[in-house]
């Protein structure tokens, strides 16, 4: 059964959308801490938070992890998964109006625009950590532990494995997420990923920053003094 979440509004950390704005380690002047703190505000008042989790069965394979029916090649994503014979798959948007309001304000108000793409993502981000940690209140229930959430792009897990992860949570139907020929999600600001259900309480694998191979990534985590 897909269970399909709603929510009006998140927690935004104002760390991760200077992150996103490429700061490294100096805090933005006072003009551009205004805009973020407009961005947020805005956000509040346009973004429709959707999602929607599929508790399935996986099993190792020598070609990779087979989840239900898709296969997760990679050493990445394997090491993420071992020991798991479950998982939840999920998908996560911050809604079509953001991407609207992104439009208008790339050619109206360049900078604003710049902000605002640096605020939603840290609000979609923000959108799955919520609902991660939710998830993970609900395994401990159960007596079992969720591993760091995955996503195709991450390490050497191809990007085309989301088209058939969306397919298996019917994610356009459930959250309007559909995605275009080059992979990239509509709407813009959103998330899918794997999450491993263990028995046992395993060490951490790297996700997210850390996952991935691209280590001169704008984007990339580092340390901020604020």
């Amino acid at each position: 059964m897909t269970d399909i979440i709603r929510r009006k509004t998140v927690d935004i950390p104002e760390a991760e959308i200077i992150r996103y704005l490429g700061y490294r380690g100096d805090r933005p002047d006072e003009n551009v801490m205004r805009l973020i703190f407009a961005c947020v505000r805005e956000l509040s008042e346009i973004a429709d938070y959707r999602a929607c989790r599929e508790r399935v069965p996986i099993a190792e394979t020598e070609d990779g992890i087979l989840l239900q029916n898709i296969l997760l090649p990679g050493t990445a994503i394997r090491r993420n998964l071992s020991g798991c014979a479950e998982a939840y798959a999920f998908a996560a948007t911050a809604g079509p109006a953001v991407d609207r309001r992104l439009s208008v304000l790339r050619y109206s108000e360049p900078t604003k625009a710049l902000i605002m793409d640096a605020a939603a993502s840290a609000a979609v981000e923000a959108f799955c950590d919520e609902l991660n940690a939710s998830w993970e209140e609900e395994a401990l229930a159960e007596g079992k532990f969720l591993r760091t959430r995955f996503s195709p792009g991450y390490g050497d897990l191809p990007i085309t494995v989301q088209k058939e992860l969306l397919r298996l949570l019917d994610a356009a139907h459930h959250t309007g997420i559909t995605l275009t020929d080059s992979m990239m999600m509509i709407p813009r600001k959103s998330v899918s990923a794997v999450i491993g259900i263990s028995e046992a309480c395993a060490r951490r694998e790297r996700s997210g920053c850390a996952a991935c191979g691209k280590k001169d990534c704008l984007y990339r985590k580092t340390a901020l003094k604020l």
